[in-house]
């Protein structure tokens, strides 16, 4: 299927319908929002070549002018609407439950991102980076690390791990945002997330490839890493996936990226050496 360029005026109403929201007044409300994101999710699906790795960007041209569309939108603001939505009355005080319509309203959004990852990761990660998007981004992941980790929302608390594994993929000024802000930082909640992912195959599935793509080539998030988790982990569960060479991708990342992940960690200087001063780590 080809989304046609009527595709744009879909998407530029349902940015205004996202951009317009703060909070959920009522059921209907939160109806017609999680519709418009299906909507969009469908559009993104439809020119998504099924069975790549995230990185795979669609090669051919783009008549629908989606991509396009897309940035100019800031993807429909969907990250602002999740900060206006969760973060409307400041920042996180206590992880109180989610009200139901507000927590599949955060599904869908989450859904949305990562549909829009597979489809275009340079899309997503180029609008993320910018400087009002990227703090958005930041105090949302680490409100719903926080709230979902304590209330037990596991489908938000995966949907969340792998959307931060795909945003710092390969890129290093968003790799770097992980470890900014208050204490705990995003990397510090991942790394403390509860010991089920890092024992149940299943959900370090989930985490391992996010915590490898936010200290791939990133020399001070292994630092942060090492505090609670070994590399050493990681090194294993990249040998692992690694040991079936018939694979492609695994999880949605390419091969090849494992493979230079896994060469990356093994040496002996990928992590910076400690200073007891508070100075910026040192690589040698």
């Amino acid at each position: 299927a080809v989304v046609s360029t009527q595709s744009t005026g879909i998407i530029d109403t349902i940015n205004e319908t996202c951009k317009l929201t703060t909070r959920i007044k009522d059921e209907e409300s939160c109806t017609r929002l999680i519709v418009s994101l299906e909507l969009l999710d469908a559009c993104c699906t439809a020119v998504t070549q099924p069975d790549t790795a995230v990185c795979t960007l669609p090669s051919r041209s783009d008549p629908s002018q989606l991509v396009e569309t897309l940035v100019f939108t800031k993807m429909c603001n969907i990250v602002t609407l999740l900060y206006g939505v969760l973060l409307y009355d400041g920042p996180l005080r206590s992880p109180s439950p989610l009200e139901p319509a507000t927590l599949c309203l955060v599904q869908e959004c989450l859904n949305t991102l990562l549909t829009i990852a597979r489809f275009s990761l340079s899309t997503l990660q180029s609008v993320l980076d910018t400087e009002g998007m990227s703090l958005e981004l930041r105090h949302v992941c680490n409100y719903l690390l926080t709230c979902a980790t304590h209330n037990s929302y596991t489908s938000i608390l995966d949907l969340c791990i792998q959307l931060i594994g795909y945003v710092v993929f390969s890129h290093p000024s968003n790799q770097i945002m992980l470890q900014n802000g208050p204490s705990p930082s995003i990397l510090q909640l991942l790394t403390s997330l509860p010991f089920s992912y890092f024992s149940d195959v299943k959900l370090m599935n989930l985490l391992f490839p996010t915590l490898v793509s936010a200290c791939f080539e990133c020399p001070s998030n292994i630092v942060i890493l090492q505090r609670q988790v070994s590399k050493v982990m990681l090194i294993a569960f990249l040998k692992e996936q690694l040991a079936d060479k018939e694979r492609k991708h695994i999880n949605h990342y390419p091969r090849a990226t494992f493979q230079q992940a896994l060469k990356f960690l093994e040496a002996p200087d990928t992590t910076p050496k400690p200073t007891t001063n508070g100075a910026a780590p040192e690589v040698t």
